[in-house]
């Protein structure tokens, strides 16, 4: 099954080729002829589950680990639906490789098709397995090492909050959005600067709120994904979210969202925010003279 935004495309057969250190999965049918390459960097075997990155770095840990590509290249992968071809960005594969008969992949990919325009796409795949008759090397996979992720356990419980400062993108694995703690201000070692997971999961949902949330953010419709801390004021009547400041994770620091944005180095003339399955988009966002920044966005339930 192949979801691309409302419509749904059933596919009949799908074959799993596994080689030494990578998998091809192939599809044909009327409407839809995939090919995808994905490395494993193993042998796979029955037991084996791999949740593996590819050119984004891991937004959520579905095992004990995860495997990060940070400049994987889809050049032998192909994709074609209904007559028009994709180009595959990035995204995340899930190898559940329970036995012979009980073999399904799972993909969230990023798509661009030939206007240049971003659609998020998820197959579900139960593919028939065959393993290669020949040991074949793509020269591309070759000293192709991951990274491993591994999530970062928290100390705390659902009630306990921590500082502001010390908030990072670990902590949105225990609850999508954080709050102010303000009702807890007056303990001890606390202040009005901590934060607490909140039992709201949608932003979308928030009444007039501001909290902070995780997104991801591309620039100049680039391959690059660069994880995001945003504090995010939301307006229900008017249907409306504001960032009012946030952090950029590059080479594993954190940089000012603002100072990122107007770096002299990179001249930045579109950015794209992926929020909870969602993108949010904008052009001629700076005034460079004033150094302001407008990041309000529309958004529909």
């Amino acid at each position: 099954m192949l979801m691309l935004g409302e419509q749904k495309i059933v596919i009949p057969k799908v074959l799993c080729i596994i080689y030494d250190d990578f998998i091809v999965l192939e599809a044909k049918s009327r409407k839809l002829q995939l090919e995808i390459v994905c490395p494993t960097y193993k042998l796979l075997i029955e037991d084996d589950f791999l949740d593996i990155y590819l050119n984004k770095y891991p937004d959520f840990i579905h095992k004990d680990h995860s495997y990060y590509y940070k400049e994987f290249s889809f050049q032998e992968s192909k994709l074609n639906i209904e007559g028009k071809s994709f180009e595959i960005l990035n995204g995340n594969i899930q190898i559940d490789y329970l036995s012979i008969r009980t073999f399904s992949v799972e993909m969230e990919l990023e798509l661009s098709g030939d206007s240049g325009s971003r659609i998020m796409s998820t197959l579900y795949l139960y593919p028939l397995i065959k393993e290669a008759k020949i040991n074949e090397k793509r020269m591309y996979l070759n000293n192709l090492i991951p990274e491993v992720v591994k999530e970062v356990k928290s100390i705390m419980d659902s009630s306990t909050g921590k500082s502001i400062e010390e908030l990072s993108l670990e902590d949105f694995s225990v609850s999508a959005v954080w709050e102010w703690d303000l009702e807890n201000e007056s303990k001890v070692f606390q202040d009005e600067t901590w934060v607490r997971p909140s039992t709201i999961k949608d932003i979308f949902k928030l009444d007039n709120m501001n909290v902070f949330i995780r997104a991801d953010l591309v620039i100049n419709k680039d391959d690059i994904l660069y994880p995001c801390i945003l504090n995010i004021d939301v307006d229900q009547t008017a249907r409306t979210f504001s960032i009012m400041e946030g952090a950029v994770y590059m080479n594993e620091e954190y940089f000012d969202l603002k100072e990122f944005l107007f770096d002299p180095k990179t001249n930045i003339q579109k950015i794209d925010f992926y929020i909870q399955n969602q993108i949010f988009e904008k052009n001629d966002f700076v005034n460079n003279r004033k150094r302001q920044l407008d990041l309000t966005f529309y958004f529909e339930n």
